[in-house]
C-alpha cells in the first residue's frame, strides 16, 4: 500500500519531469507548448496535505489545468477530478501524466479524472468577458482567456461548475476580477477555492495562493519559495 505522502511525491515528480519536456518543446518551437503548465507542483503537495484532513463532498475542478496540475493531486486524494485547458497540447500531456500516475499507483484508476479542451467560462459568460477584456485592455483585447471556442468542455466532462466542491485556478492577473465574479455567482456557498492573492501585480513571485471559502481566508501558501523552481527559472 502506497502512503499518501508517497503518492503526492510521485505526482510531483511526474509533473516536474513533464514541465521539463514541455519547456524543451517550447525551445524547439512547438506551438502552444507552455500555456498554463504546472508551475507549482511542490506547492500542490502542501495544498493536498491540507485538504486531506478536510471533507470535500463534491468533485474538484481545475480551471486552466495545463499538463495535469492540481487535478492529479486531487485525484490522488480520491476526489473525482476534472480539468479544463485551452491548449490541446497540454490536455494531451495531462492525460499522459494521469496514465503515468495510475501506472505508478499514485492514483486509483476507479477515481474519475478527466480533462477537456476549451474555454472554462461557459458560453453565457463569453460575451461579457469579451467586453470586460476590451475595457481592461483600453480598447484592445487582452491576451488572456480567448473568448471564442464553440465546444463546451463542461458538457464533454459531464459536469457543471456548480458540481464542484473545490476549485483551483491561477488566472491571468487581468482576468481575476471577472473570474471571481463568475465563481461567486455560479458555485455553491460551501465551495472551497485556491486562487492567487496578488500582493504585487508586477511581481508574480510575491503571489500567495489562498485557500478560502466564500466567507474568508482559511489558509495561504506562499509561492515565493517555489517560483525559483519553475521551468522558466530552473531549466
Amino acid at each position: 500500500m502506497i502512503s499518501l505522502d508517497e503518492k503526492l511525491n510521485i505526482i510531483e515528480q511526474i509533473l516536474t519531469d513533464s514541465n521539463k519536456e514541455i519547456y524543451a518543446d517550447f525551445k524547439q518551437g512547438v506551438r502552444d507548448s507552455t500555456g498554463f503548465m504546472a508551475f507549482f507542483p511542490h506547492l500542490f503537495v502542501k495544498i493536498a496535505k491540507k485538504l486531506s484532513s478536510m471533507p470535500i463532498n463534491r468533485c474538484s475542478l481545475d480551471l486552466g489545468c495545463g499538463n495535469g496540475g492540481w487535478a492529479l493531486f486531487a485525484a490522488a486524494l480520491g476526489i473525482p477530478s476534472y480539468g479544463i485547458d485551452i491548449s490541446p497540447y497540454l490536455v494531451n500531456k495531462a492525460n499522459e501524466n494521469h496514465a503515468k500516475a495510475v501506472d505508478k499507483g499514485a492514483i486509483n484508476p476507479d477515481v474519475p479524472c478527466k480533462f477537456a479542451m476549451g474555454n472554462y467560462f461557459p458560453r453565457d459568460y463569453r460575451s461579457g468577458y469579451a467586453k470586460f477584456a476590451l475595457k481592461q485592455g483600453g480598447g484592445k483585447l487582452l491576451q488572456t482567456m480567448p473568448c471564442g471556442f464553440t465546444r463546451d468542455p463542461y458538457k464533454e466532462l459531464g459536469i457543471n461548475i456548480g458540481d464542484a466542491g473545490f476549485i483551483y485556478a491561477f488566472p491571468w492577473i487581468e482576468s481575476m476580477e471577472f473570474l471571481c465574479d463568475f465563481l461567486e455567482k455560479e458555485t455553491k456557498r460551501d465551495t472551497l477555492f485556491v486562487l492567487p492573492h496578488y500582493s504585487d501585480f508586477k511581481e508574480v513571485k510575491e503571489t500567495k495562493l489562498v485557500l478560502r471559502p466564500v466567507n474568508g481566508v482559511q489558509d495561504s501558501f506562499s509561492a515565493s519559495e517555489i517560483w525559483e523552481r519553475t521551468a522558466h527559472q530552473n531549466i
